[in-house]
C-alpha cells in the first residue's frame, strides 16, 4: 500500500480537513487519501506528534461506530494518545475503542492486546493507559 507523504498529512492537519469529515469518508481516504491508518503510521514513526494526532482524531473518536475499519485503522494511534487525553468523555471513548478492538480481534496482532503493548513499547512509546487496562484485567 502506498500512503500519502508526511508533507501531505501536515497540510491536511494545517488545513484542518479532518473537521466535518465523516468517519466513513476518513476511513475511505476521500481527502488526499489520508486515513486514520496514515495518522497512526506517521505517529508510530515519530514524525507526527501525539498532540497533533489527538487533534486530528478527536472528531473521529467522538463519532466512532463499532466497525472493523474504524477500529483497525486507528487502534495504535488510539492506544498512544490515550495517555494524553484530558477530556474524560474522550478518554472513555478511547477505552471503548480499545475494548472493541480486543474483543473482536480488530488489531494488528490478532491475538492479545498485550502484544500490541509490547510492539508499541519496542517502538519507544510508553503506553501506560493500555498497561493499566491489562493490569486491571479489563482487557487481555
Amino acid at each position: 500500500m502506498i500512503i500519502p507523504s508526511f508533507p501531505e498529512l501536515k497540510q491536511f492537519y494545517k488545513d484542518k480537513k479532518y473537521i466535518g469529515l465523516s468517519n466513513e469518508n476518513f476511513c475511505a481516504g476521500t481527502e488526499n487519501d489520508i486515513t486514520p491508518y496514515v495518522v497512526s503510521h506517521y505517529l508510530t514513526s515519530k514524525k507526527l506528534k501525539p498532540k497533533e494526532a489527538l487533534e486530528i482524531l478527536t472528531p473521529f473518536i467522538e463519532n466512532y461506530s463499532k466497525t472493523e475499519d474504524e477500529t483497525a485503522l486507528s487502534i495504535w494511534a488510539i492506544i498512544i494518545i490515550l495517555d494524553i487525553v484530558e477530556n474524560e468523555e474522550l478518554r472513555k471513548k478511547c477505552v471503548e475503542i480499545i475494548k472493541v478492538a480486543e474483543s473482536n480481534n480488530w488489531h494488528p496482532n490478532f491475538f492479545k492486546m498485550r502484544d500490541e503493548m509490547y510492539s508499541l513499547e519496542y517502538l519507544g512509546f510508553k503506553v501506560n493507559g493500555l498497561r493499566e487496562l491489562i493490569k486491571n484485567e479489563e482487557i487481555r
